[in-house]
């Protein structure tokens, strides 16, 4: 069986967290073994042990992950690959350890798509709109900033392998993943 590798994007509250559980779910069903990584968890990581920046800080986390760690990698090492080489070590070790089925799920930039793209990751776009992420928040609750690139770097990113629009199911959008690896022969 040919590993198979999946990166979402998309807004928050798009569903990349539903849809990643519900693909996770149906590959664990049909003998797969999938593992989740994330561009987050590394941001995370760095954020609280080495800023005292709670892993719920949004606006935190996006200061951290772009202003820190993408602009400042790439005025020092010349490369804004950091958090992305950092995925692709996780995928590396979990396919190591034989998983065989890795969704990444939150790809937020356009030189991680590239990047994920040349590492043989199917790219998933769910879009949404300004209403339904409203009517998704919790309580109202809002942190972070939707204008930060981190939300609109890829709004107009064309690569796509699949982009829904968001009037769709999440089983819907796990299905049309299902039969674009079909398609592709990675299911056998």
């Amino acid at each position: 069986m040919q590993n198979i590798r999946i990166a979402l994007s998309g807004k928050r509250r798009s569903g990349k967290s539903t849809t990643t559980q519900k693909l996770v779910e149906r590959a664990s069903s049909l003998g797969f073994q999938p593992a989740v990584i994330s561009h987050s968890s590394a941001i995370k990581l760095v954020a609280q042990k080495g800023f005292s920046i709670s892993p719920t800080d949004r606006g935190g986390l996006q200061r951290v992950g772009f202003d820190w760690g993408m602009l400042a990698a790439s005025k020092v090492l010349g490369s804004t690959d950091i958090w992305t080489n950092w995925v692709l070590s996780d995928t590396q070790e979990a396919e190591s350890a034989g998983f065989n089925f890795i969704v990444c799920d939150d790809l937020r930039f356009t030189c991680q798509a590239d990047f994920l793209r040349n590492e043989n990751f199917l790219l998933v776009r769910l879009d949404t709109t300004p209403e339904l992420i409203s009517s998704r928040d919790q309580g109202g609750k809002t942190t972070g900033n939707d204008s930060h690139p981190s939300e609109t770097d890829l709004d107009n990113y064309s690569l796509w392998d699949i982009q829904l629009m968001p009037n769709v199911t999440i089983d819907h959008i796990v299905e049309v993943v299902w039969l674009h690896l079909q398609k592709r022969g990675l299911l056998q």
